[in-house]
């Protein structure tokens, strides 16, 4: 599974209007729950603060993958996210620009399995600097859902 197979046009937004990761995870979870990936919106926002206080999802890059894993998750989805700069820890040393947040079900070894997967094919994307470099030129959602088709269809075919 590919990161274009779990999100769709209405889950990427390179215009997030967020100030912190409170608004962050309230305005990603309530499209999720818009389009039906999950159905609380709550229990999803619990789901990823919980893995928050396992460890920070900031990763580098101005990256964060923040992620939920819930029973309330009715299928794996994925937003994408672009903001302006937010402290994501509250350090002045984890400023984020690009947000990919996963929704989970809470199932068994193979949906664990899909987490790793997904989380490796975010980190993988991200060590391309070109890659990662091109998602500053992006001019809508679209193109950005569009660039990680291509991108992921381009690594397909080595």
């Amino acid at each position: 599974m590919q990161i274009y197979d779990v999100t769709n046009i209405n889950l990427v937004d390179i215009n997030l209007s967020a100030k912190n990761k409170d608004e962050v995870f309230s305005k990603l979870a309530k499209k999720l729950l818009i389009e039906g990936f999950i159905s609380n919106q709550e229990e999803f926002i619990s789901s990823l603060y919980q893995r928050e206080t396992e460890g920070s999802t900031y990763c580098g890059y101005e990256i964060a993958i923040p992620h939920g894993i819930s029973k309330c998750v009715n299928k794996v989805s994925m937003c994408l996210s672009k903001v302006e700069n937010i402290d994501w820890d509250k350090d002045g040393c984890s400023n984020v620009k690009y947000i990919f947040l996963l929704a989970m079900p809470e199932l068994d070894d193979m949906s664990n399995n899909l987490h790793i997967k997904l989380l490796s094919e975010i980190a993988i994307s991200a060590m391309d600097e070109d890659f990662r470099n091109s998602w500053d030129e992006v001019k809508s959602s679209q193109e950005f859902l569009d660039k990680f088709k291509t991108y992921e269809e381009k690594k397909n075919e080595r």
